[in-house]
């Protein structure tokens, strides 16, 4: 059986969509406790914004929206599994982020 290629486009967007949701709802009551000084609100934080500048990416022509958003959720992502200690909870928290990520850091608005 052949690939549906057609079907690329919508599979990128459920992946920004899928990205932000997990990432706002396993992290935006974080933002409400305004700890300025801990790595784990700053990293919350910068995770809920990329995300949406993840979905603001794919309305735009340029990759370089879309390719920062990925490669700074990537990285923070990866900042929290080890902030988390390597631990399999942590691990399958943050992996999905992790790989949708490197996904559009990669991949770009390209289908």
């Amino acid at each position: 059986m052949k690939p549906m290629k057609s079907f690329v486009p919508v599979a990128q967007w459920l992946m920004r969509i899928a990205v932000a949701l997990i990432l706002f709802n396993l992290y935006f009551h974080w933002i409400d406790d305004l700890n300025f000084t801990s790595v784990e609100w700053l990293v919350s934080v910068l995770l809920v914004i990329f995300s949406a500048l993840l979905i603001i990416g794919g309305f735009l022509k340029k990759n370089s929206t879309t390719v920062v958003s990925g490669l700074v959720i990537s990285i923070l992502s990866l900042i929290m599994i080890l902030i988390g200690g390597l631990h399999i909870d942590s691990i399958s928290t943050h992996i999905a982020q992790l790989s949708i990520g490197l996904y559009f850091m990669a991949r770009g608005n390209r289908g």
